[in-house]
């Protein structure tokens, strides 16, 4: 069985997405607890700029958190940045993946990456992408849309006869 499909940066942020997810909370958490940190600083330095009746500096710190706020409080934000970057450090790419008895193979950009069926160690559905996982940060991203009903029944078909687990996610 042979698929051919291009990856673009969507499906790259997919793809990161699932990923990280894990690291969304945390990283939530870190980046409020960041901003708690410069803010109690700055308040710090406009008290004491305050009790030595310096109120051009008070002006200055007050304007350094106003600014700072406007540019970091909302850690979407910083998230969607990240899931960009890692997006556009990708190129899109024409992909072909065959799968036969002995295992996968995915050929992209002049690289063949052969992974056999007791390498691959997951695979997860969703309504636009395919992503068989063989290493912990590392998948075929398959989209759906690249895929005609008789392939995507034939390769899930394939997961499921060598015994490949499916990856259960919420919100997919």
């Amino acid at each position: 069985m042979e698929i051919e499909y291009r990856n673009t940066s969507d499906d790259f942020a997919a793809y990161y997405e699932l990923t990280q997810a894990r690291h969304k909370k945390s990283g939530r958490e870190d980046h409020h607890r960041f901003i708690v940190w410069y803010l109690v600083v700055l308040a710090l330095g406009a008290y004491v700029s305050a009790t030595h009746d310096e109120h051009f500096i008070v002006c200055v710190f007050v304007t350094m958190a106003l600014f700072f706020l406007w540019q970091n409080w909302s850690y979407a934000r910083k998230w969607n940045a990240a899931v960009d970057a890692y997006a556009r450090s990708v190129p899109a790419q024409a992909c072909v993946l065959r799968a036969d008895a002995g295992g996968l193979v995915e050929s992209f950009s002049g690289v063949v990456l052969q992974i056999p069926w007791d390498s691959v160690s997951m695979y997860t559905v969703s309504r636009d992408h395919l992503m068989i996982h063989f290493l912990t940060e590392r998948a075929f991203i398959v989209p759906w849309r690249h895929v005609g009903e008789k392939q995507r029944d034939e390769i899930l078909a394939l997961l499921v006869q060598h015994k490949v687990t499916k990856r259960a996610v919420q919100g997919l």
